[in-house]
């Protein structure tokens, strides 16, 4: 039985894969995102066309969240780069007409195209049941490359919690930030009184030398 923890706390493998932003597609690295959390889910329109519509939603509904947050949202089919261009289109197409309410549903989030299940092999998000569906899953990546934290189930249903996780992570890492100032200054005024100390005891034995 595959555990999240055989992965969990390790740095994020390089994937040969390519994806598509705005409209067009380049090869493929998280190292262009280090210094940012990542937001890694995964989805599939292929089989279930449905499904990754209400993921926009979701998304677009907490955009302005995410934005405050900096944080970078990547998401992953098995489909070809091609297909998620024209489906980028059709997807914005469709909830414009169905959703006449002012919700901006633009994908314009990195998708990225697993066609060889290079990142659902390494994530373990197949249906054994049936490998040509993926499991829902959640990953969150640190700035520094390092998986955080993994939810089995879709970012739809965890939106509140990856949100959350993300924030406590941010605060956690104000706080340790602030500690290593303040144990790089101790230290800094320690080597400075350490110095002090030596040169005034030198002072004091060669005046009493004299």
């Amino acid at each position: 039985m595959f555990s999240n923890n055989v992965i969990l706390f390790k740095p994020i493998p390089k994937f040969d894969i390519l994806y598509v932003e705005n409209g067009l597609f380049d090869d493929f690295t998280f190292d262009k995102y280090l210094g940012k959390y990542v937001v890694l889910f995964f989805y599939d329109i292929k089989n279930n066309p449905e499904v990754f519509p209400d993921e926009i939603i979701t998304i677009s509904k907490n955009r302005k969240i995410f934005e405050e947050l900096n944080v970078v949202l990547l998401a992953v089919s098995n489909d070809n780069v091609f297909t998620l261009t024209s489906l980028i289109l059709h997807n914005h197409l469709i909830h414009y007409e169905q959703n006449p309410v002012n919700l901006n549903v633009n994908i314009d989030f990195p998708l990225l195209a697993d066609k060889n299940n290079e990142i659902a092999l390494y994530f373990n998000v197949w249906n054994f049941k049936n490998p040509h569906l993926y499991q829902k899953k959640v990953i969150i990546i640190n700035p520094q490359g390092i998986i955080k934290k993994i939810f089995d189930s879709s970012i739809k249903k965890n939106i509140d919690k990856v949100i959350k996780s993300i924030r406590e992570f941010k605060f956690t890492d104000a706080e340790d930030l602030h500690r290593r100032e303040i144990t790089r200054r101790n230290r800094k005024f320690d080597k400075a009184s350490i110095f002090m100390f030596k040169l005034a005891l030198n002072n004091f034995l060669s005046f009493n030398t004299l």
